[in-house]
């Protein structure tokens, strides 16, 4: 057997190839892991697939199957009434799968360069939940695919010009020269107060145009506003250790890099996806699937809001990369089509932008939810969130769910230190694992003994082990680190019930010996996986 082919798929190449030799059909048999270990360890449901092809009963063909499978492949076949091809593993290939080093993850045949966008937050306001959790997926998605091999850079756009920049300086400034002015749009909450303590200028409170969003004063105020969100906004990624490759400013676009906007605009001419209609200038996206064109330039020469996005993507794509991944919330779903045309308009192909997008984030303490407005001023920061529960539990919650699912965190939940705190849960095993090793003294000769008969308990968790890979291919298949997740739960609940049912520490030292591997072998497993989730791995809980 190859020791870098998990059990599953070793199964079904055997199958695969003895469909071949009996029936003289090119055929690939899926085979799961099995629920109950009285029932089978493997199954597989090929012999339904192949009935009517072969115009036999599905047992018929399990049963001329099984009789050509020999024994040194380390399987015993039996096949249920109604057809299904149940494996049973000799206590051989699990001991196959305890000496294989599953730590040689097959990298990727083909990688990738992959840019990755995340946030790209307007800065009128710390880092809220809903940020954080695009953070975070973006984060342990890039773990996840550099572990498997691809060089994967990232990027962070800075959404900092436009009307939500001019409404936040408003409202920062109404506080700083205390005007005292009641307008419903103006934003609310302790984030405003704090930047209006902060920012200084240098011209005085008549001077000042709160509603003439051109006036030098009012353009000086703006880019100090955005400059201290910013700034804070840095400091939240920051605390979640995480590190951006590249900033992209809009507001640069309107400044010292409008020129990357001219240059945009004539390549379109050269393409020809562009013409003037009413004194404006159109991209024809249409043609390409939109159910209009769009205006890239209005007639009196201002840019609309989707010019910039095109010209920042237009930049990203020059780098050649093989994949875009744009990490959004779920508000922004109507945008994604139109956002794909317009690569396409480039040239860039659709099949390589990839927009998972989050769903919501809500919060609730015991019983009680947590309403958030941001003109109202109640919004839950993440640096709340942090203060509260912490990062590695903030991280697991967001990460235990499905990106196509809303998140529901109860914050009494997710400090408790039980077996209810799923994080908690997975942690325990690597700190479990330290403390046994650490007990472990290790004989100075074994006696030699009989294949050890492997209980129901150590086969379920050497079992899982096989899924591993399988479960990072998922993970890059779907987009979502959430199969990451639940495997670790996954394993945690296997050990647990290993440590449960069996003696670690045996008078059969041969045996002891044995558990102490499997013990090991997990505490990799968990360590890896807990590196990949970004949270830690403390030894001693």
């Amino acid at each position: 057997m190859d020791k870098t082919v998990n059990i599953a798929e070793y199964i079904s190449q055997i199958l695969s190839k003895q469909v071949k030799a009996d029936f003289d059909i090119d055929f690939n048999a899926q085979v799961l892991k099995g629920k109950h270990p009285s029932v089978c360890d493997y199954y597989s449901n090929f012999p339904f697939l192949l009935s009517k092809k072969l115009r036999q009963s599905p047992v018929a063909i399990a049963e001329k199957i099984k009789k050509s499978i020999t024994k040194d492949t380390g399987m015993t076949i039996n096949v249920a009434k109604n057809g299904f091809f149940n494996v049973f593993l000799s206590n051989q290939m699990y001991q196959n799968i305890l000496d294989k080093n599953h730590h040689l993850v097959s990298r990727a045949k083909e990688p990738q360069n992959i840019n990755i966008e995340s946030i790209c937050a307007n800065p009128t306001g710390y880092m809220h939940i809903g940020h954080m959790r695009n953070a975070v997926y973006a984060k342990v998605l890039k773990n996840i695919l550099k572990f498997k091999g691809h060089n994967v850079s990232t990027i962070y756009y800075n959404n900092n010009h436009g009307h939500q920049i001019n409404v936040c300086t408003q409202s920062v400034m109404n506080l700083f020269f205390s005007l005292d002015i009641e307008d419903p749009d103006f934003y609310k909450g302790t984030e405003i107060e704090e930047a209006a303590r902060n920012i200084n200028t240098n011209f005085a409170k008549e001077d000042f145009e709160i509603y003439n969003f051109t006036s030098d004063n009012f353009i000086i105020a703006r880019k100090k506003v955005r400059e201290y969100f910013t700034s804070e906004i840095k400091e939240d990624i920051s605390s979640l250790d995480i590190v951006f490759d590249e900033w992209f400013n809009e507001s640069d676009l309107y400044n010292n890099q409008e020129y990357l906007i001219k240059k945009y605009l004539e390549i379109l001419e050269e393409k020809k996806v562009v013409y003037v209609k009413d004194n404006a200038l159109w991209i024809q996206t249409q043609k390409y699937g939109d159910d209009k064109d769009r205006v890239l330039v209005k007639s009196d020469k201002s840019y609309t809001y989707i010019l910039p996005d095109a010209v920042y993507h237009y930049e990203r794509i020059q780098h050649n990369y093989d994949m875009l991944i744009n990490v959004w919330g779920s508000d922004h779903h109507g945008y994604v089509k139109r956002l794909k045309i317009l690569c396409e308009t480039m040239g860039y192909p659709m099949s390589k932008i990839q927009i998972p997008l989050m769903e919501l984030v809500k919060l609730k303490n015991a019983d009680q939810k947590i309403k958030m407005s941001k003109r109202k001023g109640n919004v839950f920061w993440w640096r709340d969130l942090f203060s509260l529960i912490g990062k590695d539990a903030s991280f697991f919650f967001l990460l235990n769910n499905s990106k196509k699912t809303s998140i529901e965190i109860d914050i009494n939940e997710a400090r408790k230190q039980t077996k209810e705190n799923l994080l908690y849960y997975c942690q325990y095993v690597y700190a479990r694992s330290c403390q046994l090793l650490a007990k472990y003294i290790k004989p100075v000769s074994i006696e030699t003994h009989e294949q050890h008969n492997f209980t129901d308990s150590e086969k379920e968790l050497l079992k899982t082990f096989e899924e591993f890979e399988d479960v990072l291919e998922q993970s890059i298949k779907e987009l979502d680190p959430v199969f990451l997740v639940r495997y670790a739960i996954k394993l945690a609940k296997s050990f647990h019930n290993f440590y449960s049912l069996n003696r670690v520490f045996n008078d059969n030292k041969a045996i002891e010996n044995l558990r102490i591997k499997i013990v090991q072998k997990t505490q990799n497993f968990m360590k890896t996986i807990l590196n990949l989730l970004s949270v830690s791995h403390p030894s001693v809980m």
